[in-house]
């Protein structure tokens, strides 16, 4: 059975260069998702993270750097880190004239710890990817950046398939009951914004959750989530 990783690479490899949101699934019914869904994504993501133009930014799980350069457009400077050498080669080609921001070809929780101490982050993102980790790298992953980085303020965690809407995403009541729990699956893994805050938490974020933007295509199955760091 192919890993995650490598279904994520042999798809991406397929796919025309320059079909940047084919690469990382940012389709509907196999076409690039708009425009304008791109746009709310960019000013939601904006905004949870509070960007300032002081700030170090770590993206995780990049892809080709088609979102990263437009969400991060005005920040100090960025790494992001993906596992894919397919999409880290079209970043550099094609996003890579920006020198504030940096791709590195990793796995995501190799690469942040490599990272050096004077490259700590003040934000953090995964946009659309949480779902296709193992649990297990999840937790190591939320307490790694929580302990590492107290510098680490706001950390967004985007376009995550919620667990209470999945019977009514399917429309149907013959799943099984691992449905929903498989990284390699098509969607991934589907948390509730329980399990997901228990998780959070236990690693030592408060977090916040917010409903995708009204008019994204994704909003009535999906939400975002901010894990923050409390002032104790």
């Amino acid at each position: 059975m192919p890993k995650p990783e490598e279904i994520y690479e042999l798809h991406a490899a397929s796919c025309n260069e320059e079909d940047f949101w084919g690469q990382v699934k940012r389709t509907v019914n196999g076409k690039p998702i708009s425009e304008e869904n791109i746009a709310l994504i960019v000013e939601q993501s904006r905004n949870l993270l509070q960007l300032q133009k002081s700030d170090h930014v770590l993206d995780l799980c990049c892809g080709n750097g088609a979102l990263t350069h437009r969400v991060f457009d005005d920040v100090e400077d960025v790494i992001g880190i993906d596992v894919s050498p397919s999409l880290i080669a079209t970043a550099r080609k094609f996003f890579g004239s920006d020198k504030r921001i940096e791709y590195v070809v990793d796995d995501v929780l190799q690469g942040v710890k490599a990272l050096a101490p004077d490259r700590a982050p003040s934000k953090a993102y995964m946009y659309g990817s949480l779902q296709y980790l193992p649990q297990g790298k999840v937790v190591e992953l939320f307490k790694f950046l929580f302990d590492r980085f107290p510098e680490l303020t706001r950390f967004m965690v985007g376009n995550v398939p919620d667990r209470q809407k999945k019977d009514a995403f399917y429309n149907s009541k013959s799943l099984s009951p691992d449905a929903g729990n498989d990284p390699a699956s098509p969607i991934g893994v589907w948390y509730s914004k329980a399990e997901l805050f228990e998780i959070a938490s236990e690693c030592g974020w408060d977090v916040e959750f917010h409903q995708m933007p009204d008019g994204h295509h994704a909003h009535h199955y999906r939400y975002d989530a901010v894990l923050v760091r409390g002032s104790v």
